[in-house]
């Protein structure tokens, strides 16, 4: 009997120490991996038919983010909170209309035909020109923005396996602009001049150029930024080493005049080492 009291004795202290131990202290490692949704504060184009120009105006869009992040356990407060640094990596994708400017600038050649005996035609000479001038398109743009950046959290472990953390981060993103399915283009000459034989006169020129070919946009560029972060967060272990997460607030933040994009929800699953 003695014997018993003692097991069941210490299995009320495992349980006990089981239930107040920490979900996140200093010495663990955890990755996690998110998915989340924003919004993209940028322009949206659109073509007038009637005035045959483009429209634009501010819009607000929506914005799908993909983070992936580690975090380390730096230093215990108690037995229930701690203090966790790490860094993540965070990629967010929108989509909007926008007028798309480019630049070309390329050579092209020209073949000069002299007509001989019986109308047939002789390559006389070859020379190449140059051809330089911009244009306009109204294009759907991809919006991509990278964001790396370094997160402080400070973790209370409120109940048995629920790591709940708040935090703050800083960092620098980088943004960019695809564009693809281009319309109501502007300023772009082509041109597709062949051979005629039956041709009257006794010089002729055959040349193509295609300005679309060799267009650089000017708008697809990219531009960093600064990146902010804060946070609440909670993160649930179903095993001791794997959890579900998820986090509200504003988990990724840009910054730039007129062009600002931000996340405010992201969930998604943890692995601790």
């Amino acid at each position: 009997m003695k014997t018993l009291k003692l097991f069941i004795g210490a299995a009320i202290l495992s349980l006990g120490v089981s239930a107040n131990a920490q979900s996140f202290s200093k010495g663990d490692i955890v990755a996690d991996l998110n998915i989340g949704i924003g919004q993209a504060k940028t322009t949206e184009s659109s073509y007038n038919l009637k005035n045959k120009a483009f429209d634009t105006e501010k819009a607000t869009k929506g914005l799908f983010t993909q983070r992936l992040g580690i975090e380390f356990g730096v230093y215990d407060f108690n037995e229930k909170s701690s203090l966790g640094v790490g860094f993540s990596f965070l990629n967010g994708v929108g989509f909007t209309h926008q007028v798309a400017s480019g630049t070309y600038n390329y050579d092209y050649t020209i073949l000069t035909y002299t007509k001989g005996n019986r109308n047939t035609w002789h390559l006389s000479e070859t020379e190449s020109r140059n051809r330089t001038g911009s244009g306009t398109a109204l294009a759907k743009a991809a919006i991509e923005d990278f964001t790396a950046m370094v997160r402080v959290a400070y973790h209370y472990t409120l109940l048995k396996n629920l790591d709940t953390y708040a935090g703050i981060g800083f960092g620098v993103s980088h943004l960019s602009t695809v564009y693809s399915d281009f319309s109501h283009e502007s300023g772009f000459g082509k041109i597709n001049q062949t051979l005629d034989k039956d041709y009257r006169w006794s010089t002729q020129y055959v040349y193509s150029y295609n300005d679309r070919d060799h267009v650089k946009w000017e708008n697809g560029g990219g531009s960093g930024r600064f990146a902010a972060a804060i946070f609440l967060g909670a993160r649930y272990y179903i095993t001791p080493k794997i959890g579900i997460q998820a986090e509200v607030g504003l988990p990724n933040v840009t910054f730039k005049k007129d062009l600002n994009n931000y996340s405010f929800f992201s969930c998604g699953a943890s692995y601790k080492f």
